[in-house]
């Protein structure tokens, strides 16, 4: 389960990897409590969750900023497509 959410957070699928973190703190660590392991990764689900936000936060931003780069350009292609309609 963990390497499903590693695989997930590798291919930027950070929703499904948000859900896979919440099956893992609820369901599956419950479950093995007793080993050492658990306590080890059950300390380490904020610092993903972490993770996970500030990759997710990063791709907004990116994606908000190559929208705002082509706005203009299809701005004009608008302009131009209604100046057409406008002649004929």
């Amino acid at each position: 389960m963990y390497a499903k959410l590693q695989d997930q957070m590798k291919t930027k699928r950070y929703y499904p990897a948000l859900k896979t973190l919440e099956q893992l703190e609820h369901t599956y660590l419950p479950r093995v409590s007793h080993y050492r392991f658990t306590q080890q990764m059950c300390a380490a689900i904020p610092t993903i969750r972490a993770q996970i936000k500030e990759a997710s936060m990063s791709d907004l931003k990116d994606f908000l900023e190559s929208i705002r780069r082509q706005c203009s350009r299809v701005g004009e292609a608008a302009m131009v497509q209604v100046g057409l309609d406008h002649t004929i």
